[in-house]
Order: C-alpha cells, then sequence, then structure tokens
C-alpha cells in the first residue's frame, strides 16, 4: 500500500487528531517516542491543511460573488426582454383600438423576440446565443434598427434598451465561462503541493514506524493507525483500478 495514492484532503483527515486535542493526540503526548516527533507532524499537517483552506476559501468566494452576478444580470435581461416585448404589444394594440396598423410594431417584436416571452426564460449560455443572433441580425437589417431607435421610451429608445439586454447577456456569457474555470482548483502549484504532500508522507510514514517501536497496545494502534491504514489501503485500491482502466499505449508500428 502507498500514502501516496492518498488525496490532500485524506492526509489532513489522517493528521488532524494527532495534533488537534483529543483522545488520539493524548495519545502521543503520553507516548515520548511520538510526542518527539509531534512538531514536525503539526507543522506538516498545518501546512497541507492551510494551503487547502486558502484555496477552498478563496474559490468559494469567488464562486458565490460570480453567482451573485449572474443572478443580478439575468434580472435586468430577463425585465429588459419583457418590457420590450409588452411594450410593442400594448402601443400595437392601442393603435388598433385608435383604428391604425399596429403591424409594424408587433413585426418588430417579433424580429427581436421570434419565441416571444420565452426569451426570458432560457439558460445563461442559451439567452447569451440568442442576443448574439440577434446582433448578427440587426447588423443585417439596419432599417429595423433605426426603427427601434425611432421608438422613444422616456428619455432613451426601444434599441437602448436592446442593446442593454443584449451587453447583459453577453456579461452571462462570460460569467459562466469564469465559473467553470474555477472547477480547476486553485493555490498551491503543482509543484508546491507535491513538496508538501511528500513532506506529508515522509513524516507519516516515520511516525507509523515510531508507533510500531512504541509497543503500543491494539487499542491504541487502532486509534492512531486505524484510519491511516482504511485511508491509504482504499486509495491504493483506486490507484490500482485507475491503472488497469486506462487504456494500454498502442504499439509501435513495425516499419
Amino acid at each position: 500500500m502507498s500514502l501516496k495514492a492518498m488525496s490532500s484532503a485524506e492526509m489532513v483527515l489522517v493528521s488532524g487528531p494527532w495534533v488537534n486535542p483529543g483522545p488520539a493526540h493524548d495519545a502521543i503526548v503520553a507516548t515520548p517516542i511520538l510526542a518527539a516527533l509531534l512538531p514536525v507532524v503539526t507543522a506538516h499537517h498545518r501546512a497541507l491543511h492551510e494551503r487547502q483552506k486558502s484555496s477552498d476559501r478563496a474559490q468559494n468566494a469567488e464562486y458565490t460573488a460570480l453567482v451573485d452576478e449572474s443572478s443580478r444580470c439575468d434580472e435586468r435581461h430577463d425585465s429588459g426582454v419583457r418590457a420590450v416585448f409588452h411594450y410593442l404589444t400594448a402601443r400595437a394594440a392601442l393603435l388598433g383600438a385608435m383604428g391604425e396598423s399596429g403591424d409594424a410594431l408587433l413585426e418588430l417584436r417579433d424580429f427581436l423576440l421570434p419565441e416571444g416571452l420565452e426569451h426570458a426564460r432560457k439558460s445563461y449560455l442559451a439567452e447569451a446565443g440568442q442576443a448574439e443572433l440577434l446582433r448578427s441580425r440587426l447588423t443585417q437589417e439596419p432599417a429595423k434598427k433605426k426603427a427601434l431607435k425611432d421608438i422613444a421610451v422616456g428619455r432613451t429608445n426601444i434599441l437602448a434598451v436592446v442593446e442593454m439586454w443584449q451587453k447583459e447577456a453577453e456579461r452571462l456569457r462570460e460569467i459562466e465561462t469564469e465559473k467553470a474555470a474555477l472547477a480547476t482548483p486553485t493555490g498551491p502549484s503543482a509543484a508546491e503541493l507535491l513538496a508538501l504532500r511528500n513532506q506529508w508522507v515522509r513524516t507519516a510514514r516515520s511516525f507509523r514506524t515510531l508507533g510500531q517501536m512504541a509497543g503500543l497496545d491494539a487499542a491504541t494502534q487502532s486509534l492512531l493507525f486505524g484510519t491511516m491504514a482504511a485511508l491509504e489501503k482504499a486509495a491504493t485500491a483506486r490507484a490500482k483500478k485507475a491503472q488497469a482502466d486506462a487504456p494500454e499505449a498502442p504499439e509501435e508500428p513495425i516499419v
């Protein structure tokens, strides 16, 4: 079995009871040969643990901030979509009630939102995709773009509202990309993490050897090293399975 096959989280889980107050720590302090190595064990445990915590805190805070921002962007996007849809529909109805044709407004509405209010119910990435398609359609039909600009809404116009929701949709695409990037662990570099893990493995291995030399009873041995043995066994089995499941390298062609 190999301690190196364990994850960093499993390593911290093993050494936590050794260095933190509790029965295992008390048993170590009461065993001089183990107590002598305890400061080194503590230092390597905390180094690995702190790296994990700082990485997790930064990643979780950043992810939470992105989730909050995406909710705000989506609300502005959806509000813009609903407002334009209802505004153009209502103006067309008013024209109809006055004996005039509102068909041009309905045509503009359907040009902007071919799926109606469903555009405000799509996923973030789908909303971004629809906004990009609309941007392309507006570029191809400048007359419709001018018509939208000519429809005043307070101190602005319909085109400005459309451009607002397009901007929010594009930011939603960026946020989704940033959230996906957070799936890649952050924190120490691969070399730094490897060094911390190797330090922990060497220390834990020595600690177990000293425990075997100390003549501890079975109950104390289990208290101190039972979790370590179980996690090491499971990690070794995982590593062997991953190796067995890996595709074989293709044979070199004979030339």
